[in-house]
């Protein structure tokens, strides 16, 4: 049997329950006429498939999972008469508890949003939410489509069943798949929804059969790529689809029509970005694999330089490109558009390495980006450069006398090149900052307590605007507290938001790090429980182990010999919070990032 043989069956067996669930609820068409339909789908699928150039046979490219099965939904006569209540009705239910599993168990697909009543960001979300039903209620998806949402403050279980970590989330959950549902991490709009959700219920890619539909196909749309090929059933083209099938936002098209690739001056396969600006379009011909294709598109998806805002901040972080240059101005300066072409024609020469972006300085809404990057009134306009694919580096060009192309050219080549030294912000540091049992770290003292070697200092890296780390501030000062006299043993905070240490590469907030003592400059992460007690637990055997350790290097140590047990413990809540670790550092980067911002991803903590 050939390999198209056995992906065709594989292909049939996958689909029959969907297909059969469907059917039951639309409810309207006869045994005998189904039984039709299948036959008639079956003879198709025997005859033999011509080859001409007008249509498109796949080649390699399979769907990686079973979410770009096309779903035959509900005849559109039937969506008039939906009533409220039935599935697909496009009313936003809101779900108890005990009413989420018969919902997802009756309904093809559910877009189920996960909400808390104290995240700000939950209530903006929810009237997009609501926006976004109007929308399907006038544009209908192919499937049947359920909008619900339910308040999972208190519903732990149900939060890790879906693997919800913080608030507002949002899955999309399929009849019988509740297990392998599908997480939006779009921007929060309603348009970004639907468009998202329109791609997931659509195939990976329009076939385009002419130079007519191509054309037609290019203009209606922002951005869109497109594939012309010879050989639809060749290598090349089965590649093509398998990036199709991955892509979340852009819409694909393909087409084997000599005529349409002509049409657009084009010989031989390519790949082709068109895009309503910048450049306009933008070629590939080279490596036709599905990497190669994929990272093509991404690459030349964004506009040569954006404005950071709400509805770019998922772009921001969610691509590939982790260097990013900041312009920090305000928007309304006359000399704004000069600066931003200088930045258009400098980021040409960095497409797909670093991302150029501008600032706003002018709107509150970019206050924590600005403190974030330590830009100061009297050096604003400033030009930043941070990398977020290692240990969040920045840099700055003084950009107030104006920015020279040549000038932007040899800091970003410097950067790439590795021959930059990044800037290490601090605050002044307090006068009274050892006064009181719980310490103060700033940039400027930081290594010489926290890597003092006579010393075991345990750090709590915060920023203020931290749900999670405000709840734990006060557990950190009754920590240091009950350890005030034991004088081998620091315990201080640092906030993240205005200072930075090379010792320390923090991924997320809040962040527990401890230096034994000893001169091995040793730096561990914890990993535990947030409460008192585990700490005093995870002190007593750190402290002990250092000192241990110290003796047997012949090093002077100072601990004492009483023990942590000995220190009179915190009672803590009985659902302690679980110290998470091992989350995907990307993911972990972009999500602190934005909420360091305060940008339209901020969410806030289980």
């Amino acid at each position: 049997m050939s390999t198209r043989s056995r992906n065709a069956q594989n292909e049939s067996r996958s689909r029959k329950p969907l297909r059969s669930r469907e059917v039951g609820v639309i409810g309207q068409m006869s045994r005998r006429a189904a039984s039709l339909l299948v036959v008639v789908v079956m003879m198709m699928m025997m005859m033999p498939r011509a080859q001409d150039c007008d249509s498109i046979t796949l080649g390699t490219g399979e769907p990686s999972d079973s979410w770009h099965a096309w779903d035959v939904g509900e005849p559109t006569e039937l969506w008039d008469n939906r009533r409220p209540g039935d599935p697909g009705d496009q009313q936003v239910r809101v779900l108890r508890r005990s009413e989420v599993d018969p919902v997802l168990q009756a309904h093809p697909a559910v877009f189920l949003l996960f909400t808390a009543p104290w995240c700000t960001q939950c209530t903006a979300l929810v009237e997009e939410f609501e926006k976004l039903a109007l929308r399907l209620r006038k544009e209908p998806l192919p499937l049947i489509l359920t909008l619900a949402r339910l308040d999972a403050s208190t519903e732990s279980e149900l939060a890790r069943e879906f693997n919800v970590r913080g608030f507002p989330a949002l899955r999309l959950v399929r009849i019988g798949l509740k297990h392998t549902s599908r997480e939006y991490t779009g921007a929060r709009t309603a348009s970004d929804m639907y468009a998202w959700l329109k791609r997931r219920f659509s195939a990976s890619a329009k076939v385009l059969p002419d130079g007519e539909a191509a054309a037609e196909f290019v203009s209606s749309l922002d951005l869109v790529a497109v594939g012309f090929f010879k050989d639809g059933a060749g290598e090349a083209a089965g590649h093509f689809m398998a990036a199709a099938d991955e892509e979340d936002i852009i819409p694909f098209g393909i087409s084997t029509s000599a005529e349409a690739a002509s049409r657009f001056g084009l010989c031989g396969d390519t790949v082709v970005l068109f895009k309503k600006f910048d450049e306009g379009r933008v070629d590939h011909s080279g490596e036709m694999t599905k990497e190669a294709i994929s990272s093509f598109v991404r690459a030349n998806e964004l506009p040569l330089v954006m404005e950071f805002s709400e509805k770019t901040t998922t772009k921001v972080f969610g691509g590939d490109i982790k260097a990013h240059l900041l312009l920090f101005m305000d928007h309304k300066d006359p000399s704004f558009p000069e600066r931003l072409h200088q930045l258009r024609v400098a980021a040409r020469d960095f497409r797909g390495k670093i991302l150029f972006l501008t600032v706003d300085i002018g709107s509150k809404a970019n206050e924590r980006l600005l403190q974030y990057f330590g830009v100061q009134q009297e050096e604003r306009p400033s030009v930043r450069l941070i990398s977020l694919d290692s240990d969040m580096s920045k840099y700055s060009l003084d950009a107030q006398e104006g920015i020279a192309v040549e000038t932007l050219l040899e800091f970003c080549e410097a950067f790439l090149g590795n021959k930059l030294k990044p800037n290490l912000a601090s605050q002044p540091l307090p006068e009274d900052w050892d006064s009181l049992p719980l310490k103060v770290l700033v940039g400027e003292n930081f290594e010489r307590v926290a890597l003092d070697p006579r010393k075991n200092v345990f750090v709590l890296f915060y920023v203020p605007w931290c749900g999670r780390c405000k709840s734990l501030l006060p557990v950190w000062e009754k920590l240091a507290e009950r350890l005030e006299h034991r004088p081998e043993v620091v315990i201080a905070k640092f906030d993240g938001s205005a200072n930075e240490v090379h010792a320390v590469k923090v991924q997320g907030y809040p962040s527990l790090t401890f230096f034994p003592a000893g001169k091995e400059q040793q730096v561990l992460r914890y990993k535990g429980e947030l409460n008192l007690d585990e700490f005093l637990r995870y002190l007593e055997k750190e402290v002990q182990e250092a000192s241990t350790q110290q003796e047997e290097r012949g090093e002077a140590s100072n601990a004492g010999a009483r023990s942590m047990e000995d220190v009179e413990k915190y009672e803590e809540a009985p659902d302690a919070e679980k110290h998470e670790e091992g989350h995907d550092e990307e993911k972990d980067t972009r999500e602190e990032i934005v909420e360091w911002t305060g940008r339209l991803n901020n969410r806030d903590e289980l």
